[in-house]
Parts: structure tokens; C-alpha cells; sequence
């Protein structure tokens, strides 16, 4: 692949020299945003419960399983949003 991407690179920055000599990108506090960062972290913490609790239970990787989420509005909107991530990741059907 680093062949690929250098290749990429000479094409895409012209006059510039080699990919493997440009500075490391640095992170800009602007991209951050705390809000995003904790509905993700929600999000991985339910797909792991529900993964933790389908292996407890024997449940084969395939099937789907039906769950029921309890808790406050905003957060089963949010889930119900992120329905799409639960179904391919969980294997799980809302309801």
C-alpha cells in the first residue's frame, strides 16, 4: 500500500516532495466535538452489551434478536436513529 498512496500523492500534490518526507498531520481542536464523542461512546457501550449478552446466551452470530431498550426519550430516539448500526452490528431487530 505505500507504494499506492506515494503514488497517489505525486499525482494529487503536484511540485511537492515525497509523502514520506511530509510533516505528521496534527489534530485541530476545532474537529472535536464532545456531543459526538459521547453518543458514539453510547453507541459502542450498547452494541458491546448486546454482543456480551448474546454470547452469554448462546445466541448463534446470524440470528437476529429482538430487543427492547428502556431509558430516557433522548436516548431511544437516539437509538432509534442509529438503527441501521444496531441491526448490522448487534444482529438485533427494534422494537
Amino acid at each position: 500500500m505505500p507504494f499506492v498512496t506515494e503514488e497517489i500523492w505525486q499525482v494529487l500534490a503536484k511540485n511537492q516532495r515525497s509523502l514520506m518526507l511530509q510533516p505528521y498531520p496534527r489534530s485541530n481542536a476545532s474537529w472535536l466535538d464532545e456531543e459526538t464523542e459521547n453518543q458514539m461512546e453510547f453507541l459502542m457501550g450498547v452494541i458491546r452489551g448486546v454482543r456480551n449478552l448474546r454470547t452469554e446466551m448462546s445466541c448463534p452470530p446470524g440470528k437476529e434478536v429482538k430487543v427492547i431498550f428502556h431509558g430516557p426519550e433522548r436516548d431511544l430516539s437516539f437509538l432509534r436513529d442509529q438503527e441501521f448500526y444496531l441491526r448490522s452490528l448487534a444482529r438485533v431487530g427494534l422494537r
